[in-house]
């Protein structure tokens, strides 16, 4: 995560929107201090796949210093998709903390073709 920050904050000039999910196992409130400062919006979510932390655990997990304002929750990848793209239509995208999140979401958008832009 700490890389991914690093590349946001040296290449990305448009606001963020950050689509977000982790693993039980992971943790969680590091990834989310590295990355959450970065976005306007943040949309967690949970990947298809029995080991994703719920999103209400991390909603409870966010560090105080993230404003909860531009926080949106959803229970799966399509509507967090759905969500990132309403939010701010001026941010860029960015899907990130599961590995399994980012198969899910880029397999979605590769089905729309011609929808985002995947990089």
């Amino acid at each position: 995560m700490k890389a991914l920050a690093r590349y946001l904050r040296e290449n990305i000039d448009a606001p963020i929107t950050l689509v977000f999910a982790v693993m039980g196992d992971k943790n969680a409130r590091a990834m989310m201090r590295e990355a959450f400062p970065l976005a306007r919006s943040i949309v967690l979510t949970q990947a298809a796949n029995s080991r994703s932390m719920p999103y209400q655990q991390m909603l409870s997990s966010m560090p105080a210093e993230i404003s909860a304002e531009r926080t949106f929750v959803t229970d799966n990848v399509a509507s967090a998709i759905q969500a990132a793209e309403t939010v701010d239509i001026d941010a860029v995208i960015v899907v990130a903390g599961s590995l399994y999140l980012v198969g899910e979401a880029r397999e979605l958008i590769r089905q729309r073709r011609g929808g985002l832009k995947i990089r």
